[in-house]
């Protein structure tokens, strides 16, 4: 990753890879995870486009609902941190 140079930003970038790398197995494939019909571990139900009621296992309803929005911000995380390592070594290299 050639525009992370400081090593905060590569170990926040490695990390937000990983998050993006789980939200796209998740939600590559619902039906892989997913019963048409509710049981005891099957509680997260999710409507689909089509409106075909899908449920999942808590923690696999929340990542393919909730995902997104957890990927945007790992993203800004890792910009953040970034020009902060920057700025911090910019300063110490002046002084």
């Amino acid at each position: 990753m050639p525009f992370f140079r400081t090593l905060p930003g590569k170990i926040a970038a490695y990390l937000t890879a990983l998050i993006i790398g789980a939200y796209w197995v998740c939600v590559g494939g619902p039906r892989n995870w997913a019963v048409t019909i509710p049981d005891a571990t099957h509680t997260y139900g999710i409507r689909t486009a089509r409106g075909v009621d899908l449920f999942f296992r808590p923690p696999i309803g929340w990542i393919i609902e909730h995902g997104l929005w957890v990927v945007i911000g790992a993203a800004m995380v890792t910009l953040l941190v970034e020009m902060v390592a920057r700025t911090v070594v910019k300063t110490t290299a002046v002084e």
